[in-house]
């Protein structure tokens, strides 16, 4: 989690705070991406966010925002290929390259959103309302898919959770974690010791960790969905492995339309990597 504020990162595995380092360069940067390394950009036109390994040493690259809301960017989130940050204060959903450079807006929600989250199960965007209650889920044209009430006051740092598919997003000036399924179920909170009742501006998991991979042995479109995956291609899960037999062998699931659109698709596979 990036304290732009308090020009720091914090570390929180299992309900801890379990590493603190310093924003290099001491400037605050709010929009953070995590894959391989820790990439961050300035909250406003001009500022200047850096890269850090995952264990906190700054590399020296620095990122430059150079295009943005006026009032700057609260949350950042990746795909592993583009980043994308939150314009609180319109609603707009940005796209960068992965240096955080030529940026444009993907699409724009209306309104003011503190936080934004990618999900990588069905390439769709999760928002979450800027120091109010709510989540909305958009797919990348913008079209509304769902939303659910929360928790009031939250935060800018709504994240994705790979290992279970939920989303995580703090009280403002708090140190709740607020953990929601996406179907909005309220999975409870975490109050972590050594993240002291600050703001905390952006938040993410790590992308791209290693997970179960199936083909697709049956694909069926419910509710005019026109975008299922074919029979024989590949659905990447996010449930954690280390090697293939640590996924289950077969999946039987439902999923959101890809791309957005209307209805779900039903889904059969067998495992076929962890990756």
């Amino acid at each position: 989690m990036s304290d732009g504020d308090g020009r720091r990162i914090l570390v929180i595995q299992g309900g801890q705070v379990v590493k603190t380092f310093p924003a290099s360069p001491q400037v605050r940067a709010f929009p953070i991406a995590v894959v391989d390394t820790v990439r961050t950009t300035g909250y406003a036109i001009g500022e200047t966010g850096g890269e850090y390994t995952l264990d906190g040493t700054p590399t020296g690259a620095t990122y430059q925002l150079m295009q943005a809301d006026p009032n700057g960017l609260s949350d950042g989130t990746t795909d592993g290929e583009f980043n994308y940050g939150m314009g609180w204060s319109t609603g707009n959903v940005w796209k960068y390259d992965r240096e955080w450079k030529n940026g444009s807006i993907l699409f724009s929600a209306g309104g003011r959103f503190g936080g934004v989250a990618y999900d990588p199960t069905d390439g769709t965007f999760w928002l979450s309302a800027d120091r109010a209650a709510g989540i909305r889920h958009y797919d990348a044209a913008g079209n509304l898919l769902g939303s659910f009430n929360t928790q009031p006051n939250l935060d800018w740092n709504l994240a994705l959770e790979p290992s279970s598919g939920t989303l995580w997003v703090s009280s403002y000036r708090t140190n709740n974690l607020h953990n929601y399924a996406k179907d909005g179920t309220y999975l409870g909170s975490v109050a972590v010791p050594g993240m002291t009742a600050a703001s905390f501006f952006s938040g993410e998991f790590v992308f791209g960790s290693a997970g179960c991979v199936y083909k697709i042995k049956k694909s069926k479109s419910k509710g005019g969905c026109e975008n299922c995956p074919e029979v024989g291609s590949e659905y990447a899960t996010n449930a954690e492995c280390e090697t293939i037999k640590d996924c289950d062998k077969k999946i039987k699931t439902t999923i959101a339309c890809p791309r957005g659109g209307n209805g779900t698709c039903k889904l059969k596979g067998k495992r076929s990597s962890c990756g």
